[in-house]
């Protein structure tokens, strides 16, 4: 798959890791770092997949809430996160298996049929 600019923001967008705006943010992937991912997967979705799967692996556990005064803040659970990221990496997953069933579909070649003729008069 070509590696454009348009590919590398839908593939940012499918796997939430935007582009950092404000000083002091960074994405879990630099450009040249998907860029040389690009090269080594069949479709977008592959790569989608597996990046989904690394961000599942890089969470790690925080406090899950915490009270200030009259105010309490409850967080999203690590294994709550942890089972997001692998159901978004399945479904990647699942998308490319599509693509690739439907080229398989696409060249599973053609065939040529011979009929005999009746002979009717």
């Amino acid at each position: 798959m070509e590696p454009t600019v348009l590919n590398l923001k839908r593939l940012r967008l499918m796997v939430n890791d935007p582009a950092p705006v404000g000083a002091g943010e960074a994405p879990l992937f630099t450009d040249e770092e998907l860029t040389l991912m690009f090269i080594e997967y069949d479709n977008i979705f592959s790569l989608a997949a597996e990046i989904w799967t690394i961000k599942a692996g890089l969470i790690q556990g925080d406090i899950q809430s915490y009270s200030s005064g009259n105010e309490r803040y409850d967080l999203t659970s690590m294994k709550d996160l942890y089972t997001h990221a692998l159901s978004m990496a399945k479904q990647y997953a699942e998308k490319a298996a599509g693509l690739v069933d439907e080229e398989e579909e696409e060249s599973a070649g053609s065939f040529i049929l011979k009929f005999r003729t009746p002979d009717v008069m």
